[in-house]
């Protein structure tokens, strides 16, 4: 989940632009009219800008309307794909070595383009985003890094 400038119980959906607790309610509301599957940020982001204008948020206001597309294409929206495999093994056993493999594709940036540097106050200078992947046991409840 993508949040911030916010206390971690609220709403995910308040960190963007004129979105305030009336506004979240009227868009909960209106999920099954509009055949939404949740009020998750990450559906609220994968709606086109079209669906989003259909929920009729700002009561017409077109100026907060951009202000909210403009907010969302600058957001790191993402997917991601995985496969985890043995070099020449149909089974995993323990003793095998087992690759992981990661492909994460920004999807509101460009095939040609590479996505922008952190902004945020808390970095005064220009800063490349970074991800870093941990495995867990949850039986365990265990962290491997």
């Amino acid at each position: 989940m993508f949040t911030q400038g916010l206390w971690e119980k609220m709403d995910p959906l308040l960190q963007l632009p004129h979105m305030d607790e009336d506004i979240v309610k009227k868009y909960r509301r209106s999920l099954t009219k509009h055949q939404i599957k949740d009020a998750s940020l990450k559906t609220f982001l994968r709606l086109t800008s079209e669906e989003r204008a259909k929920l009729d948020l700002f009561s017409g206001d077109k100026a907060k309307e951009k202000d909210l597309e403009r907010a969302i294409k600058q957001m790191p929206l993402i997917s991601v794909e995985d496969k985890v495999h043995t070099d020449g093994e149909n089974m995993m056993t323990a003793q095998d070595v087992i690759s992981f493999e990661f492909k994460l594709t920004y999807d509101l940036v460009g095939e040609k383009d590479e996505p922008g540097y952190v902004c945020s106050k808390h970095y005064p200078f220009l800063k490349k985003h970074n991800w870093i992947i941990f495995m867990t046991d949850k039986s365990k409840e265990k962290v491997f890094h």
